[in-house]
């Protein structure tokens, strides 16, 4: 939150802003949209991939910058994001507290790559172990009541490729990776800014 106060002003410059207050207003609040709105993409930013990965989609789409709120003595600019199905943004913006575990839901263990399907290699007779490459195409059910499944005769190259097959997961607290607070932080001094900047333009108008 950025609150911008000009209570300990001059009182020359206080009644001033008074006699103004309608054209002051709307300066500020036209700015202050603006603004959202870049704070609205910073955040959609850092969510494509330059802190998390886009992947589905909804952690984009919760990003929404709210309808400007005016008052005689407030104005109030929003962008908000994590909500709905994009709820485990929270967990990403504070931090985790604790370690959880992951157990499979209709399968017998979990399979999988240590560093993802990106982290999978296949096996050649120039390089044992060339990495990158999309090894993942064929080990498991593409469709039917097996789907996501590794296929029981590709579990060797599952492994030579560096596959891990286990009963669970514990998992470590997830890293505190925020999106929102640090977008607002960088564009601090930007807001302040251009709402004095605004604000000036108001009296003068």
């Amino acid at each position: 939150m950025i609150e911008l106060s000009f209570n300990s002003s001059d009182k020359r410059v206080v009644a001033a802003m008074k006699a103004k207050g309608p054209q002051i207003r709307e300066r500020l609040s036209d700015k202050l949209d603006s603004l959202m709105l870049e704070l609205q993409r910073r955040i959609q930013q850092k969510l494509s991939g330059e802190v998390l990965e886009h992947r589905s989609g909804k952690a984009l789409g919760s990003v929404i910058k709210q309808p400007m709120s005016t008052t005689e003595t407030r104005i109030e600019g929003r962008v908000t994001a994590g909500g709905g199905p994009a709820f485990y943004l929270v967990y990403h913006e504070r931090g985790g507290t604790r370690q959880y575990e992951i157990v499979p839901v209709n399968k017998k263990a979990l399979a999988f790559f240590p560093r993802g399907s990106i982290g999978g290699s296949i096996a050649s007779s120039n390089s044992p172990m060339t990495p990158g490459k999309p090894v993942v195409r064929g080990l498991y059910f593409r469709s039917g009541s097996q789907r996501g499944a590794l296929k029981p005769g590709r579990v060797g190259t599952f492994h030579a490729a560096g596959g891990v097959v286990v009963m669970k997961v514990i998992h470590p607290p997830l890293p505190k990776r925020p999106v929102a607070a640090s977008s607002l932080e960088e564009l601090n001094a930007k807001i302040i800014d251009g709402l004095r900047q605004a604000a000036v333009e108001g009296l003068r108008a």
